[in-house]
């Protein structure tokens, strides 16, 4: 059992495909933490407030957030929107957060990532880097969302009419608050958060007062325990792909803390239900985890391997590949042939499977992962699939596991779904 308590200082990488933002590249990005701004509540102004301008023709954010954005994964939208009074909530490296009063909309000001000579970012704004508390007004030129979270990329130089203290602003959510649209790009704080499931998105998902499943996001995470009891003084609320959750950028280690000492050891399973006859629970199935989330693994009697009992129907809804895990840590030894196997019943042209193997050392830390180069075939009645690895050095456990995959018009289905029946895992000297 672990004990004690951790404060996070660890050294964040950017990702920007995990990012809140993130109109911009895909690959990793150089810390530029000497960019970050102070995020205490003392305001620091870099820009002297300048003339108070004509309000008469001020927007809002609900009227800028509720526009018709086009089509595609990346939509950028003209528009000319006024928006007054706002007040930046947050300052990270690729952008700030704005918000209209303590209790209204907030989104996003998304200026992009500076390169690693400095260039890029703030330098290609054309006005200096916002201050947490600074109260501005600014015309919006460009709207867009990055996988599903709304953010301005385009904006006239903003005009400084004041500060404020920001501490109003944080919205406590420990009572069970669940992120939402409405809450979006707002500034949140949760207190004793439990986390209920690990490596999820990257992220952990944690419960809070009602609330269950949220899930936190953290650049680069490291492993987190099972029932640790997590502590929030900020963060954001970003949407990533469909759900909303909260997010922590680099440079933010200060505003989380994790106790470990609260931290529960981890169901021990078996390999008794391999054959998928026990449905006393469902998604998973006993013996099983869904280690990624965009699946479901439920009973089927309608195809089983020998024409009677049930088999396990997997039916995914995402291009990204998804893992329904055998959760027993079979004994093994280093040097050993171990042959994977499993029966599938794929007839669904728009998604195939194949089987992985994963080989621990004597503390369950992962030592290899490896996958099978057959896959499923679209084709009437059971196929037959194994494979066959040799135990690396240090072996002590392994584990078997099917991934799923994408294929032909997917997009278009929008699913895609095989049965799986009777895994096996053996020693083969």
């Amino acid at each position: 059992m672990l004990t004690g308590i951790i404060k996070w200082w660890i050294p964040f990488v950017l990702i920007s495909h995990t990012l809140a933002c993130g109109s911009g590249a895909d690959e990793a990005q150089p810390d530029t933490s000497t960019q970050l701004p102070d995020t205490s509540n003392t305001v620091d102004l870099g820009t002297p407030e300048q003339d108070i301008p004509d309000n008469s023709d001020c927007s809002t954010i609900d009227v800028l957030l509720a526009k018709d954005l086009p089509s595609g994964d990346n939509p950028k939208l003209p528009v000319y929107e006024k928006l007054c009074d706002v007040v930046v909530t947050q300052v990270y490296h690729s952008g700030f957060f704005i918000q209209e009063s303590a209790d209204g909309r907030a989104t996003e000001v998304y200026v992009g990532y500076p390169t690693s000579t400095g260039e890029g970012g703030w330098l290609n704004t054309g006005y200096p880097q916002p201050q947490r508390g600074q109260i501005l007004d600014m015309v919006v030129t460009e709207l867009t969302s990055y996988k599903g979270h709304e953010e301005i990329t385009k904006i006239e130089p903003p005009v400084q009419k004041g500060t404020t203290d920001v501490s109003s602003f944080i919205l406590d959510l420990s009572d069970g608050i669940v992120p939402s649209e409405e809450l979006e790009s707002r500034l949140v704080s949760v207190s004793n958060a439990t986390v209920s499931k690990t490596d999820v998105k990257g992220g952990v998902r944690m419960d809070y007062g009602t609330a269950q499943g949220v899930l936190l996001f953290v650049e680069n995470m490291p492993p987190v325990c099972l029932g640790a009891t997590i502590q929030i003084t900020e963060a954001v609320i970003i949407e990533h792909e469909g759900e909303h959750e909260l997010k922590l950028f680099t440079g933010q280690e200060a505003n989380i803390s994790i106790d470990i000492s609260t931290c529960v050891e981890p169901e021990e399973l078996d390999d008794s239900n391999w054959d998928f006859e026990d449905w006393s629970t469902s998604n998973p199935p006993p013996g099983f985890i869904n280690e990624t989330e965009d699946f479901n693994a439920t009973q089927s009697t309608s195809f089983a391997h020998g024409d009677t009992g049930s088999s396990c129907l997997l039916t995914w809804t995402s291009k990204e590949n998804q893992d329904f895990v055998a959760g027993y840590y079979k004994p093994a030894g280093e040097g050993g042939d171990y042959t994977i196997s499993m029966w599938v019943h794929d007839e669904d042209p728009n998604g195939r499977v194949r089987m992985g193997i994963i080989f621990y050392d004597p503390a369950k830390e992962k030592i290899e992962t490896k996958y099978a180069s057959k896959y499923s075939k679209d084709e009437p009645g059971w196929q037959y699939l194994t494979y066959t690895r040799t135990a690396p050095e240090g072996t002590a456990y392994v584990r078997t596991f099917v991934r799923m995959y994408d294929a032909a018009d997917f997009t278009n289905a929008g699913y895609a779904s095989v049965h799986i029946d009777d895994i096996g895992l053996e020693y083969t000297p």
